[in-house]
């Protein structure tokens, strides 16, 4: 196996992409693997140093020396999917239905009803709002949000907290919203850090459902999947550092998302939706994270219409293939 890279670097549109994300231009890069049969494929290295992934170039070279991070595994993976589809000539999404997204407002402060409007004009069902990021913030939020109810009840609510709460803080945010903004919540996201007791007591007393994401697949791994199964409406899962297959047992259904990653890496996590909605039941995604980054060449092109990702089934792989094609490879050197 060989495997060359090409760094990029992606720029936030807005100040924020949420609570645990710094303010500034985000590094990664694409790989493209050559492996032994010959076969090609392509896939997204976006490590989130915020959350614990190791910076990029140690995870390159690492890489280099074959010695693979949560990251960088999956990135092989996903690349050898794409490599099939291509040999084979044929799209990697010809028999999958891919799920559609919600709409992703990362800053309350800055743009939002810009975005509020871009998403009702564009059909969005769906919105995830980064909220909570400080307990002076929560009240701002809540007033924000308040403010647009009349559009927001065009929405089913997403509200990801980013484990940045306690329980206490967030039951007390709950009881503060007006019954009709209440009434528009899907689910609260990581209200706070993980606690079975703690979550228990926040779905009981708030009479809104959560969903986990950060730390997932080790809270599934070491709990038993009784009390869990019953307590969490959704799992997120995202592909980019998660295996699927290994969180898909103790929820009623699953949200799968990007990672905040390279038009490549969503591409990846579709394909991973597609073939999670075979066998589980999946709702609304959030796959169409290239909207929070200014646009860059595969952005542009991006294949989606509103909240639906259409990948072209006469292109094969996961796409991209002209502009994958053009780009600087430099072979990954131990």
């Amino acid at each position: 196996m060989k495997i060359w890279h090409s760094d990029y670097t992606l720029t936030p549109r807005l100040a924020s992409l949420g609570g645990h994300a710094k303010p500034r231009p985000r590094e990664g890069a694409l790989i493209r693997v050559e492996h032994d049969d010959g076969s090609i494929g392509y896939a997204d290295v976006h490590p989130w140093t915020e959350l614990g992934d190791e910076p990029l170039a140690i995870q390159m070279q690492k890489l280099a020396n074959f010695e693979t991070t949560e990251l960088t595994q999956r990135s092989l993976e996903l690349a050898a999917l794409d490599s099939e589809s291509r040999q084979a000539g044929v799209s990697a999404f010809q028999s999958l239905k891919i799920p559609d997204s919600h709409f992703l407002i990362t800053d309350l402060k800055k743009g939002f009803q810009a975005e509020l409007m871009r998403a009702f004009d564009e059909g969005y069902s769906t919105l995830k709002i980064k909220v909570g990021r400080s307990v002076l913030s929560l009240n701002e939020d809540r007033v924000t949000l308040e403010k647009s109810i009349a559009t927001l009840q065009n929405f089913r609510l997403r509200f990801d907290f980013n484990s940045q709460r306690n329980h206490v803080e967030v039951q007390e945010w709950l009881q503060s919203l007006s019954p009709a903004l209440r009434q528009s919540i899907e689910f609260l996201e990581d209200p706070c850090p993980w606690n079975l007791g703690n979550w228990a007591q926040l779905r009981e007393q708030g009479h809104v459902p959560l969903a986990i994401d950060h730390e997932s697949e080790e809270i599934f791994s070491n709990t038993e999947p009784g009390p869990v199964a019953q307590l969490l409406a959704d799992a997120i899962v995202k592909p980019a550092v998660q295996d699927p297959n290994e969180v898909v047992n103790q929820a009623l259904k699953y949200v799968v998302t990007s990672y905040l990653d390279h038009p490549v890496g969503q591409m990846g996590a579709a394909l991973e939706a597609g073939y999670l909605s075979q066998r589980v039941r999946v709702g609304v995604c959030g796959l169409l994270s290239h909207t929070s980054y200014e646009k860059n060449a595969y952005s542009e092109v991006f294949p989606s219409k509103g909240p639906t990702l259409t990948p072209s089934l006469g292109e094969a792989g996961i796409g991209f293939t002209d502009l994958l094609e053009k780009e600087n490879w430099q072979e990954l050197y131990a």
